[in-house]
């Protein structure tokens, strides 16, 4: 097992290189606890926007899951939940991965579900995310998985908290965070925006958008989140209004 302190910066892998995964990265990069070199991210290899933008920080964007969990200490799992057995399928067998810290966000997958994919040495963290970390202002909760150490939550809250807040909550309250924190903000943008008319095309020039999750008000500047135009253009490209858990995946993946 590898230590090392969360003072120190990381090499730092995603597995899945979406919105979401970017945004973490950056907020790493910008709180010094991975240096851009030393971040690897796999995306699909249609994702060419995505590869892009992780060259422009400064990181390595590939195709393949295996250079990203042979070059990182940590590897965060920040794929769509069906995605994640099979990407986890495809770098089980490596030396690598055993004793590996695996970090995942993907919603509603269990710790148990993550470890049957890995080496039984391998620690894992469940993290639920919300979009706010889109901007630095997330309000993140994480549970441990059987291998997982103290250190191991430590260092998982840290990484986080680089993007907002992150506490520790037993597993079987991982649900209830899943439909509070992480798409509470769906729900108040979709009560928001129809209740003031706002179209899709005047999104840019507002200017904040005010959210409550977790009793944390949460300014969400619309300048500084250009990712976060799918969700306005999603509100009213279609006649019904889409349910909020669908906003969030299409915001953060």
């Amino acid at each position: 097992m590898i230590k090392f302190s969360v003072s120190e910066a990381m090499k730092i892998g995603f597995i899945g290189g979406g919105r979401l995964a970017f945004a973490l990265a950056n907020g790493f990069i910008s709180a010094g606890l991975a240096k851009p070199e030393e971040i690897t991210a796999s995306v699909h290899p249609a994702d060419t926007a995505s590869a892009e933008a992780f060259k422009g920080l400064g990181a390595t964007a590939t195709f393949e899951n295996k250079p990203v969990v042979e070059r990182s200490e940590v590897v965060i799992v920040s794929v769509k939940p069906e995605v994640v057995g099979p990407a986890l399928r495809d770098v089980r067998d490596l030396p690598a991965s055993k004793g590996k810290l695996f970090i995942s966000v993907a919603m509603g997958v269990s710790t148990a579900t993550i470890e049957k994919n890995l080496p039984a040495e391998a620690r894992v963290i469940r993290v639920m995310p919300n979009t706010p970390a889109l901007v630095k202002e997330g309000a993140a909760a994480l549970s441990r998985g059987a291998k997982a150490t103290p250190e191991d939550a430590k260092l998982a809250a840290q990484l986080f908290r680089a993007v907002g807040s992150c506490d520790e909550v037993p597993e079987y309250q991982m649900d209830a965070v899943t439909a509070l924190s992480g798409s509470g903000p769906a729900y108040v943008s979709i009560k928001s925006f129809k209740s003031i008319k706002l179209k899709s095309k005047k999104a840019a020039e507002t200017s904040k958008l005010l959210y409550s999750t977790k009793n944390i008000d949460v300014k969400f500047t619309v300048e500084d989140a250009k990712l976060v135009a799918p969700l306005f253009s999603t509100l009213w490209s279609c006649d019904d209004t889409p349910h909020a858990s669908e906003l969030k995946n299409d915001v953060m993946h």
